[in-house]
């Protein structure tokens, strides 16, 4: 390939997985608009229900923990926050290598707070919600958080683990 060409595969190959991504994305909107993730439970049992499916079989050991009291939430926070748990457990599943993920749900009077933390490898946050390397995941869950008017902040270094935590406002 020519010098010249290469700019363009690069392009290529970012458009391919940007589309790959935007179609995976299409389909969990379409699932979601055919049945709630949610299907009849809380936020609680749908975080509990769904991170146990999504490591059942791995090997990973995953603890869910609630504190604070627990209340009805507007249906679309609730699939906002149940989102960002998933793909914060799916990324941690693809990437991270680790044996143990933590997720905590605290709620106070007027905020919430979603922790998801993992003992694997870690990564080297610079870039990470850049959507140059073809990975959304991340640029996602910042996406949804502020939907809901809170923010994302994600700590993470090489060998060291992953925490990623929502905080958002109560209404």
């Amino acid at each position: 390939m020519t010098e010249e060409a290469t700019p363009a595969r690069t392009y290529l190959d970012l458009a391919r997985r940007m589309a790959r991504h935007s179609l995976t994305e299409a389909r969990r909107s379409v699932m979601d608009l055919r049945s709630s993730a949610l299907d009849g439970q809380d936020l609680v049992q749908a975080i509990e229900s769904g991170t146990k499916q999504l490591t059942a079989g791995t090997g990973v050991e995953i603890s869910v923990e609630v504190s604070g009291p627990v209340r009805e939430l507007p249906q679309e926070m609730e699939q906002h926050l149940l989102r960002i748990a998933q793909e914060a457990v799916t990324n941690t599943l693809k990437h991270a290598q680790a044996n143990r993920i933590w997720v905590k749900l605290h709620l106070e009077a007027k905020r919430l707070f979603l922790r998801i933390v993992d003992n694997g490898r870690g990564f080297d946050q610079q870039g990470a919600f850049a959507s140059r390397g073809g990975h959304f995941g991340l640029l996602g869950m910042r996406e949804r958080a502020e939907r809901l008017g809170g923010e994302l902040k994600l700590a993470s270094h090489p060998g060291e683990g992953t925490e990623v935590q929502v905080t958002v406002p109560l209404p």
